[in-house]
């Protein structure tokens, strides 16, 4: 069987972020998942990324006004130049379904990696 190449994080990851702030609501969080079509959204303030929601964590904490009670804080990350079997490992470990992706060490999140992206990879 030919060995095939296997993706980047870079390739799999879903880039150019929409983003909510802490003190967003709920309501907003969630419509905003729903509009867009994305499982999950990172949390940024004063540029400083600071936690993720998604739309199972709004169901849940429905009766939450603001994100900033409910989210993932701190969110899980997970550098671009790091390798696919790594972010599935460390997705394995935490019992998680969603990384922010940084480049370097600035804390920036460039892009969002979910598990569904990393099965898409075992497909190809």
């Amino acid at each position: 069987m030919p060995k095939r190449d296997v993706p980047t994080i870079g390739e799999l990851m879903t880039g150019n972020l929409i983003t909510l702030r802490s003190v967003d609501t709920v309501d907003r969080a969630r419509q905003t998942i729903n509009d867009t079509g994305l499982h999950a959204l990172p949390i940024i303030d004063d540029d400083r990324t600071v936690g993720v929601i998604t739309l199972a964590d709004c169901e849940y904490h429905s009766d939450y006004e603001h994100l900033g009670d409910i989210a993932v804080l701190p969110p899980t990350m997970i550098d671009i130049e790091a390798t696919v079997g790594e972010a599935a490992e460390l997705m394995r470990t935490e019992h998680i379904h969603h990384l922010l992706v940084t480049k370097g060490n600035t804390g920036e999140a460039i892009g969002i990696l979910s598990s569904l992206d990393l099965l898409y990879a075992l497909t190809l």
